[in-house]
């Protein structure tokens, strides 16, 4: 009997730079005129364009994959470092960003976009998120909780998909998982600073924190082994 069996997503700098790549927007007026020039220098240059990206999206995607891709659509004739901004704008934005710059660009080059998003965009997104991230990140989390329904024995099974395409598992009682979840806590102090982690990766924590020491606070005073307050104490001070 399955309980629960539902995926997270990491958090992701996908968000992070296509909102910086909007406030620097002005560098997309050159890049494009370049794609222009390019697609228009000969007929077949944007079926060689998308050819060159599939190849190199048909294997397997690592934390290279997303430069090997700007490199080669800048080895026909595009700025290097123009062209990963503009693919990465196009791709983590989606097909609203090229409705607006229809209005100021050629029909070619907002018809290349939409044919690459058509053909690559989850490979591209993935490609890109890979080359941004730390390859140990993880970018998602499956989990499934089991119960024998005789024994009323609690599994928990957990797969952890990591950027670079590993895969981590986790499968055993529920007790067993719990021991290791305070101890990974543990592990986190060690860093010896909350300066080690993001502001808003603590706010979630620290709200789920809470969470949980609601639903592991015992029914009665007499059933509580621990100190008292636990749940004020990671809400923090009364405002």
């Amino acid at each position: 009997m399955t309980l629960d069996a539902d995926p997270e997503v990491s958090p992701s700098y996908v968000e992070i730079w296509a909102t910086n790549y909007e406030r620097l927007a002005g560098p997309l007026d050159g890049v494009i005129e370049q794609l222009d020039r390019v697609l228009g220098s000969r007929r077949t240059v944007e079926k060689e364009l998308l050819t060159v990206i599939g190849q190199r999206l048909e294997g397997e995607i690592d934390t290279d994959t997303w430069q090997v891709i700007y490199e080669q659509v800048a080895a026909f004739g595009i700025d290097e470092t123009k062209v990963s901004g503009l693919l990465a704008w196009v791709v983590t934005n989606g097909t609203p960003v090229i409705t607006e710059l229809e209005g100021s660009v050629s029909a070619r080059v907002s018809g290349f976009l939409r044919l690459l998003l058509a053909e690559h965009k989850p490979e591209l997104m993935n490609a890109f998120r890979s080359w941004r991230e730390d390859p140990d990140d993880w970018s998602g989390v499956y989990r499934e909780v089991l119960v024998d329904l005789i024994s009323q024995v609690y599994k928990i099974e957990v797969r952890i998909d990591k950027v670079n395409g590993e895969q981590l598992f986790l499968a055993g009682p529920a007790r067993s998982l719990l021991n290791l979840a305070w101890r990974i806590l543990d592990t986190l102090r060690l860093t010896g600073s909350p300066d080690a982690f993001e502001g808003a990766d603590i706010a979630g924590f620290r709200r789920e924190l809470v969470t949980t020491l609601e639903f592991f606070q015992p029914s009665s005073p007499e059933a509580d082994d621990g100190p008292s307050g636990l749940v004020a104490d990671a809400e923090g001070p009364a405002s």
